[in-house]
C-alpha cells in the first residue's frame, strides 16, 4: 500500500513539486535499485499525471540530466 504522505504530494504536488521528486528518486531512471523509496504505483502516477497534464516530455528531460549529471 502506498504511503500516504507520497499520496497526497502526487494528488496536489505542482509540476515543479514533482519534478523535483523525480530528480530525487534514482528508481526513475534506474531499473533494479534495492532501495526504493518509491513504489512502482508512486512513480506510475507521477508519470501519469506527467502525461494527463503536458508535461512528461519535462519530466524525462529532468529525470535523464539528472542521471547524466550524476554519472559525471
Amino acid at each position: 500500500m502506498p504511503n500516504k504522505d507520497i499520496q497526497e504530494i502526487l494528488k496536489r504536488g505542482s509540476k515543479t513539486k514533482l519534478i523535483q521528486l523525480a530528480i530525487d528518486c534514482p528508481e526513475f531512471y534506474i531499473d533494479g535499485l534495492s532501495n526504493r523509496t518509491l513504489t512502482e504505483e508512486e512513480i506510475q502516477a507521477v508519470k501519469d499525471k506527467a502525461k494527463q497534464e503536458g508535461w512528461d516530455g519535462e519530466l524525462f528531460r529532468a529525470t535523464y540530466k539528472a542521471r547524466d549529471i550524476e554519472t559525471q
